[in-house]
């Protein structure tokens, strides 16, 4: 059977339209997930409430806000949580055939997934399509490695030179028109897309390599259910 290539994510979404996500959020609790599952139209979450909180006083505010609940263990705070209907993360990650295998929030509360994904494709497609719907993601690792350190000007950029077509063949706007649109000198913007592209290659390209030589390659059927050490 041909090999491909599991792809490990990190990434941190900047704005989640997962229910859950947002109301932890407004209520400044910082759970712990342990388990994380996506089942047709909807995501199953097991988390731990801290010990500080008001656990009868959490489950009776997610359930105003039309979430599925149980009390799983009391003494523990423990919490089984459905969204009956998946945020675009869950969607985009169960349509690419991958699993979400960690959950946790950041210092503002964000939340941090932790995903592996059956390609690099499909890792890359996941990050596109979390980026078009408005989800604004951001790539903290990919196979263990912190993603490349681009600048805001070149993620900008690269973003324009894509969306207008500048890496199609045949191109759809050359250097000039892009500069243009960009408000820069082609010189400049040249200088820009090689810096970027060169940090691109150096992660996704060099250290690629390097690491197929030395490690192996995952195969194999994906569980349905992720547990999760947030």
């Amino acid at each position: 059977m041909p090999r491909s290539r599991i792809v490990n994510l990190a990434v941190r979404v900047w704005r989640p339209d997962c229910p859950l996500m947002i109301l932890l959020k407004e209520l400044g609790l910082k759970p712990r997930f342990h388990v994380v599952a996506v089942q047709g139209n909807e995501s199953r979450h097991i988390m731990e409430i801290a010990p500080g909180d008001n656990l009868n006083n959490v489950v009776k505010i997610l359930k105003e806000r039309r979430l599925k609940v149980k009390i799983v263990d009391e003494n523990r705070g423990l919490l089984w949580v459905d969204n009956l209907e998946n945020c675009n993360f869950c969607k985009a990650v169960d349509d690419l055939r991958g699993i979400i295998v960690s959950l946790s929030l950041d210092d503002n509360d964000n939340p941090v997934y932790g995903a592996l994904m059956p390609s690099r494709i499909a890792a890359s497609r996941l990050v596109a399509r979390l980026k078009v719907k408005g989800l604004e993601p951001e790539l903290l690792e990919k196979n263990g490695r912190l993603a490349p350190k681009l600048t805001l000007r070149q993620i900008h950029v690269l973003t324009i030179a894509y969306e207008r077509g500048f890496f199609d063949v045949p191109k759809k706007v050359n250097l000039e028109e892009l500069a243009k649109t960009l408000g820069v000198k082609p010189s400049t913007l040249n200088e820009i897309l090689r810096k970027a592209v060169k940090k691109l290659i150096e992660s996704y390209v060099i250290l690629e390599k390097r690491d197929e030589r030395h490690s192996p390659q995952l195969e194999g059927k994906q569980p349905h259910t992720s547990r999760c050490e947030g």
